[in-house]
């Protein structure tokens, strides 16, 4: 199966059915909430049917780019990215102060570490040395992918990572969804351990506090939106307008200065600042926004994930993630330059000359 709405919509049958079985009684969820998720999920069906219709190709691209080229380029960012972690973690007492320095801080005092610019190059050189069947190349970028996810401290590039380096992970099937979904696990229960970060206190059993770690970060954002529905609570206006103003830097952006929800409080303690990605967009643009946003999404997954083309095959691996996880936060508006920063590679890499069955 490679519908990407079709999974988008089982999905979230198995998140509520979950939460109804773990955590309605922290915050029951209503109709309104439904009829949001309803009108996205069924816009996405529209956009979907809309890119059967009128579909838009790419053209074809002369290959006329090296691939030594991206090589060399990609690993002296990856150099690059990894030194200047290395100067910059020195700084620091613990992986959670390095990782509050690259997140949690307003724009102009965060620090960065080029992360956006050298995943994108290095899961390329991945991609592309595998259709070389360049296997020991392979096995460098991928060790160095790797690399780059943990040095980045975030859940989202160690997962990006586990979807560029699956192999052939565009041919869904039920096996291939287990075992994805068993190694995410696994690196979020790697991510939290070495951060030290934890919904409940370790000392009563780590194990146990992994598991409502997993289940606060799985779950929490259907409730935190619903007390934003119930009026118990409000977002920050136009916040998810942020990954624009990244871009765009406008002065009517100026009041956005950060990615960062506020934390609310679900009954019996459970904090959370996510909203799912459904929150915020019904919050800023209402249900036309969220209809509108939902039939952009079924359009192009059902051109990316339909194409074979060097591009669209690139990207798909990162096209997952925002999907997939949209019961966490907003993977789409929030982090458009991330978004653009692939697309970019995914041009470069139509332009690249390979020979396929060379082995190194």
């Amino acid at each position: 199966m490679k519908n990407p709405v079709v999974l988008f919509l089982l999905q979230w049958i198995v998140l509520m059915v979950s939460y109804h079985l773990f955590m309605s009684d922290l915050q029951s969820v209503s109709l309104i909430f439904y009829l949001i998720l309803i009108d996205l999920i069924g816009c996405m069906f529209l956009g979907q049917k809309l890119a059967e219709l009128f579909p838009v190709h790419l053209p074809d691209f002369p290959k006329i780019v090296p691939v030594l080229y991206l090589y060399v380029f990609a690993f002296v960012i990856l150099i690059y990215t990894l030194y200047s972690a290395y100067r910059m973690g020195a700084g620091f007492d613990s992986f959670l102060d390095f990782r509050d320095s690259l997140f949690y801080t307003d724009d102009d005092e965060r620090g960065s570490i080029q992360i956006g610019i050298s995943f994108p190059m290095v899961a390329a050189a991945l991609f592309l040395s595998r259709i070389e069947r360049r296997q020991l190349m392979s096995v460098f970028w991928a060790f160095g992918l790797f690399l780059l996810a943990v040095v980045s401290t975030s859940k989202m590039y160690l997962f990006l990572s586990v979807f560029f380096l699956l192999p052939k992970i565009d041919d869904i099937n039920f096996k291939k969804i287990s075992s994805v979904v068993l190694v995410l696990i696994l690196m979020f229960g790697l991510s939290h351990l070495i951060l030290e970060k934890f919904s409940s206190d370790p000392e009563d059993g780590v194990l146990d506090a992994l598991f409502k770690t997993f289940q606060v970060y799985l779950l929490s954002g259907i409730g935190a939106f619903q007390l934003v529905l119930d009026g118990f609570t409000s977002l920050p206006e136009m916040r998810s307008l942020y990954g624009v103003k990244q871009i765009i830097p406008l002065n009517i952006f100026s009041d956005i200065r950060t990615n960062i929800y506020p934390f609310v409080a679900l009954e019996d303690g459970w904090m959370t600042n996510v909203y799912t990605a459904i929150g915020p967009w019904w919050f800023d643009f209402g249900f036309l926004g969220v209809g509108v946003i939902g039939a952009g999404i079924g359009y192009f997954y059902t051109l990316l994930w339909t194409s074979r083309r060097n591009f669209s095959l690139y990207l798909f691996s990162f096209s997952v993630l925002p999907l997939f996880f949209t019961f966490f936060e907003d993977y789409f508006l929030m982090s458009l330059k991330t978004w653009v920063a692939f697309i970019v590679v995914a041009f470069v890499v139509e332009f690249i000359s390979v020979r396929k069955g060379v082995k190194c």
